[in-house]
């Protein structure tokens, strides 16, 4: 199971790095609650401490969801990833 997991997971890390257009994506991987999960975490071009203090906000702009979709499931067809039984 872990290794079905972590194909998927490189498969959405390199759908971000596609759309995105960026070099790095951070995989923070999380099983301090109930379940395990992982945060995939953009890296942009910028520098210093201060791009952790900005102040986040709730967007209604989705307008990359359909090309982050089609570059997921694209990549998702082209591996050979075994669904675990």
């Amino acid at each position: 199971m872990t290794d079905y997991l972590m194909e998927i997971m490189d498969v959405a890390r390199d759908t971000l790095l596609e759309t995105l257009g960026i070099e790095k994506v951070y995989l923070l991987y999380m099983d301090e609650a109930r379940q395990v999960h992982w945060h995939l975490v953009p890296r942009y071009d910028k520098k210093g401490f201060n791009i952790f203090a900005h102040e986040p906000a709730q967007t209604d702009d989705f307008t990359l969801a359909p090309a982050v979709s089609e570059v997921f499931f694209k990549r998702i067809q082209h591996r050979d990833i075994n669904k675990p039984q």
